[in-house]
Protein backbone atom coordinates (compact mmCIF):
# COMPACT_ATOMS: atom_id res chain seq x y z
CA UNK A 1 0.00 0.00 0.00
CA UNK A 2 1.58 3.33 -0.96
CA UNK A 3 2.14 6.21 1.81
CA UNK A 4 0.61 8.88 2.39
CA UNK A 5 1.75 12.33 0.34
CA UNK A 6 2.36 13.85 3.76
CA UNK A 7 4.27 11.07 5.63
CA UNK A 8 6.15 10.40 2.15
CA UNK A 9 7.44 13.89 1.70
CA UNK A 10 8.50 13.77 5.31
CA UNK A 11 10.35 10.89 4.96
CA UNK A 12 11.99 12.05 2.04
CA UNK A 13 13.10 15.10 3.39
CA UNK A 14 15.01 13.02 5.90
CA UNK A 15 16.92 10.82 3.39
CA UNK A 16 15.10 7.54 4.25
CA UNK A 17 13.17 7.47 0.25
CA UNK A 18 14.77 8.85 -2.50
CA UNK A 19 11.54 9.84 -3.91
CA UNK A 20 8.20 11.51 -2.10
CA UNK A 21 6.18 10.43 -4.98
CA UNK A 22 6.98 7.08 -4.53
CA UNK A 23 6.70 4.51 -1.48
CA UNK A 24 9.36 3.40 0.36
CA UNK A 25 11.88 1.95 -1.48
CA UNK A 26 11.41 -1.40 1.40
CA UNK A 27 8.38 -3.39 1.04
CA UNK A 28 6.47 -4.67 4.19
CA UNK A 29 7.57 -8.33 2.51
CA UNK A 30 11.19 -7.66 3.25
CA UNK A 31 11.91 -6.52 6.88
CA UNK A 32 14.13 -7.82 9.52
CA UNK A 33 15.18 -10.83 10.10
CA UNK A 34 15.43 -12.92 13.08
CA UNK A 35 19.00 -14.03 14.03
CA UNK A 36 20.61 -17.22 14.50
CA UNK A 37 19.72 -17.04 18.11
CA UNK A 38 16.44 -16.17 17.75
CA UNK A 39 15.93 -18.77 15.52
CA UNK A 40 17.11 -21.37 17.63
CA UNK A 41 15.49 -20.09 20.57
CA UNK A 42 18.31 -18.52 22.23
CA UNK A 43 18.52 -14.86 24.07
CA UNK A 44 18.92 -11.88 21.64
CA UNK A 45 20.97 -9.10 22.84
CA UNK A 46 18.56 -5.64 22.25
CA UNK A 47 20.97 -3.23 21.03
CA UNK A 48 19.76 0.62 20.99
CA UNK A 49 18.92 1.45 17.40
CA UNK A 50 20.46 4.30 15.56
CA UNK A 51 17.95 6.98 13.99
CA UNK A 52 18.45 8.78 10.96
CA UNK A 53 15.24 10.92 11.23
CA UNK A 54 17.62 14.16 10.71
CA UNK A 55 18.76 12.94 7.39
CA UNK A 56 22.07 11.65 7.23
CA UNK A 57 23.85 12.19 4.06
CA UNK A 58 24.93 9.26 2.38
CA UNK A 59 28.48 9.09 0.97
CA UNK A 60 29.30 7.65 -2.38
CA UNK A 61 30.78 4.49 -3.49
CA UNK A 62 34.12 5.02 -4.29
CA UNK A 63 35.13 8.71 -2.66
CA UNK A 64 38.41 9.07 -1.23
CA UNK A 65 38.46 10.91 2.11
CA UNK A 66 40.50 13.72 2.51
CA UNK A 67 43.60 12.81 5.07
CA UNK A 68 43.27 16.75 5.59
CA UNK A 69 40.64 17.74 9.10
CA UNK A 70 37.39 19.02 7.38
CA UNK A 71 36.03 21.96 8.14
CA UNK A 72 33.41 22.30 11.42
CA UNK A 73 30.84 22.83 8.96
CA UNK A 74 31.78 20.47 6.15
CA UNK A 75 32.10 17.76 8.75
CA UNK A 76 29.17 18.30 10.25
CA UNK A 77 27.37 17.62 6.74
CA UNK A 78 28.90 14.30 6.89
CA UNK A 79 28.70 13.79 10.81
CA UNK A 80 25.43 15.30 12.09
CA UNK A 81 25.39 16.57 15.92
CA UNK A 82 23.98 13.15 17.84
CA UNK A 83 23.69 11.03 14.93
CA UNK A 84 27.27 10.19 14.16
CA UNK A 85 28.63 8.74 10.89
CA UNK A 86 26.44 6.56 8.83
CA UNK A 87 28.83 3.89 8.67
CA UNK A 88 30.65 4.10 12.08
CA UNK A 89 29.00 0.59 13.68
CA UNK A 90 29.78 2.23 17.02
CA UNK A 91 27.36 4.63 16.57
CA UNK A 92 24.31 2.97 18.66
CA UNK A 93 26.68 3.48 21.51
CA UNK A 94 25.20 6.47 23.23
CA UNK A 95 28.49 7.02 24.51
CA UNK A 96 30.23 7.32 21.45
CA UNK A 97 30.57 10.62 19.71
CA UNK A 98 31.93 9.89 15.88
CA UNK A 99 34.85 12.09 14.83
CA UNK A 100 36.85 12.08 11.49
CA UNK A 101 38.52 9.28 12.16
CA UNK A 102 35.15 7.34 11.89
CA UNK A 103 35.60 8.39 8.47
CA UNK A 104 39.17 7.21 7.94
CA UNK A 105 38.25 3.97 9.86
CA UNK A 106 35.29 3.09 8.36
CA UNK A 107 35.63 4.28 4.83
CA UNK A 108 32.49 5.50 2.46
CA UNK A 109 31.59 1.77 1.27
CA UNK A 110 28.39 0.59 3.10
CA UNK A 111 28.54 -2.70 4.67
CA UNK A 112 26.80 -5.43 2.04
CA UNK A 113 23.57 -7.62 3.50
CA UNK A 114 24.01 -10.95 4.12
CA UNK A 115 21.93 -13.51 2.11
CA UNK A 116 21.20 -15.72 4.86
CA UNK A 117 20.16 -12.46 6.99
CA UNK A 118 18.16 -11.14 4.00
CA UNK A 119 16.24 -14.65 3.84
CA UNK A 120 15.77 -14.33 7.76
CA UNK A 121 14.42 -11.19 7.73
CA UNK A 122 11.95 -11.71 4.94
CA UNK A 123 10.64 -14.75 6.88
CA UNK A 124 10.58 -12.63 10.32
CA UNK A 125 8.53 -9.64 8.79
CA UNK A 126 5.70 -12.07 6.75
CA UNK A 127 5.20 -13.59 10.62
CA UNK A 128 5.35 -10.01 12.19
CA UNK A 129 4.48 -7.51 9.60
CA UNK A 130 4.82 -4.09 10.46
CA UNK A 131 1.79 -1.84 11.57
CA UNK A 132 0.59 1.68 9.78
CA UNK A 133 3.35 3.83 11.61
CA UNK A 134 6.61 1.66 11.49
CA UNK A 135 8.97 1.57 8.96
CA UNK A 136 11.82 -0.27 8.51
CA UNK A 137 15.12 1.45 7.94
CA UNK A 138 18.79 0.10 6.91
CA UNK A 139 21.65 1.17 8.97
CA UNK A 140 24.84 0.55 6.32
CA UNK A 141 27.17 0.59 9.23
CA UNK A 142 26.36 -2.71 10.52
CA UNK A 143 24.10 -3.90 7.24
CA UNK A 144 20.94 -4.38 9.52
CA UNK A 145 17.52 -3.09 9.20
CA UNK A 146 16.20 -1.38 12.34
CA UNK A 147 12.60 -0.25 12.61
CA UNK A 148 11.37 3.25 12.89
CA UNK A 149 8.15 4.74 14.40
CA UNK A 150 6.96 7.08 12.43
CA UNK A 151 4.96 8.97 15.00
CA UNK A 152 7.10 9.02 18.20
CA UNK A 153 10.41 8.28 16.96
CA UNK A 154 11.23 5.38 18.86
CA UNK A 155 13.28 2.74 17.29
CA UNK A 156 13.73 -1.47 17.57
CA UNK A 157 16.02 -4.07 16.39
CA UNK A 158 13.03 -6.35 15.91
CA UNK A 159 9.39 -5.94 14.41
CA UNK A 160 7.18 -4.28 17.54
CA UNK A 161 4.75 -7.77 17.17
CA UNK A 162 7.75 -9.78 18.02
CA UNK A 163 8.05 -11.16 21.28
CA UNK A 164 11.59 -10.25 21.87
CA UNK A 165 11.16 -6.83 20.68
CA UNK A 166 12.47 -4.08 23.03
CA UNK A 167 11.33 -0.77 22.01
CA UNK A 168 13.35 2.42 23.41
CA UNK A 169 14.30 5.94 22.08
CA UNK A 170 16.88 6.38 19.46
CA UNK A 171 21.00 6.31 20.17
CA UNK A 172 21.06 9.71 18.90
CA UNK A 173 17.92 11.37 21.56
CA UNK A 174 19.79 9.69 24.08
CA UNK A 175 23.35 11.18 23.27
CA UNK A 176 21.55 14.21 23.24
CA UNK A 177 19.99 14.29 26.16
CA UNK A 178 23.95 13.07 28.04
CA UNK A 179 25.02 16.16 26.23
CA UNK A 180 22.74 18.47 27.50
CA UNK A 181 23.07 16.87 31.13
CA UNK A 182 26.62 17.60 30.51
CA UNK A 183 27.00 20.86 29.55
CA UNK A 184 24.61 21.50 32.02
CA UNK A 185 26.70 20.17 35.00
CA UNK A 186 29.63 21.91 33.59
CA UNK A 187 27.90 25.25 33.68
CA UNK A 188 26.65 24.50 36.74
CA UNK A 189 30.33 23.65 38.53
CA UNK A 190 31.88 27.07 36.42
CA UNK A 191 29.58 28.90 38.30
CA UNK A 192 30.35 27.21 41.74
CA UNK A 193 33.87 27.83 40.97
CA UNK A 194 32.95 31.76 40.74
CA UNK A 195 30.76 31.95 43.31
CA UNK A 196 33.75 30.41 45.37
CA UNK A 197 36.01 33.24 44.00
CA UNK A 198 33.92 35.92 44.46
CA UNK A 199 33.47 34.90 48.21
CA UNK A 200 37.19 34.60 48.88
CA UNK A 201 38.04 38.38 47.62
CA UNK A 202 35.48 39.49 49.81
CA UNK A 203 36.82 37.35 52.38
CA UNK A 204 39.99 38.74 51.46
CA UNK A 205 38.80 42.13 51.53
CA UNK A 206 37.09 42.33 54.61
CA UNK A 207 40.10 40.90 56.03
CA UNK A 208 42.28 43.56 55.04
CA UNK A 209 39.71 46.40 56.05
CA UNK A 210 39.48 45.36 59.44
CA UNK A 211 43.40 44.97 59.80
CA UNK A 212 43.60 48.58 58.67
CA UNK A 213 41.04 48.99 61.10
CA UNK A 214 42.85 48.10 63.88
CA UNK A 215 46.13 49.75 62.64
CA UNK A 216 44.52 52.77 62.65
CA UNK A 217 43.15 52.32 65.84
CA UNK A 218 46.23 51.24 67.89
CA UNK A 219 47.88 54.56 66.04
CA UNK A 220 45.36 56.51 67.82
CA UNK A 221 45.62 55.19 70.94
CA UNK A 222 49.88 55.63 70.44
CA UNK A 223 48.92 59.22 69.98
CA UNK A 224 46.79 59.78 73.06
CA UNK A 225 49.17 58.22 75.56
CA UNK A 226 52.02 60.21 73.79
CA UNK A 227 50.00 63.31 74.74
CA UNK A 228 49.18 62.26 78.16
CA UNK A 229 52.52 61.18 78.90
CA UNK A 230 53.42 65.03 77.52
CA UNK A 231 50.55 66.48 80.03
CA UNK A 232 52.39 65.28 82.71
CA UNK A 233 55.95 66.19 82.03
CA UNK A 234 54.78 69.83 81.80
CA UNK A 235 52.70 69.24 85.56
CA UNK A 236 55.58 67.98 86.72
CA UNK A 237 57.67 70.79 85.77
CA UNK A 238 55.11 73.64 87.33
CA UNK A 239 55.26 72.00 90.44
CA UNK A 240 59.09 72.12 90.71
CA UNK A 241 58.80 75.95 89.94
Amino acid sequence: MPLPPALAAKLAKRGIIKNAELPTTKKATEPNVETEAQIAGGPTEEIIAESYDEGTAQPENGQVLSETPLPSQALEKVIPPYLGYSLCPNKWNVYHDCTQGCMEVWGRTPKALDREYERKRAKMLNKYPLPANWMEVLDPGIGRYYYWNCDNEFVSWLPPGHPKCSVSRSAADLRRVLHTERAQRLAAEAQERANASDDSDESSSTSSSSSSDSEDEHAHEKKKLKRKRSHSVEGSEEDSD
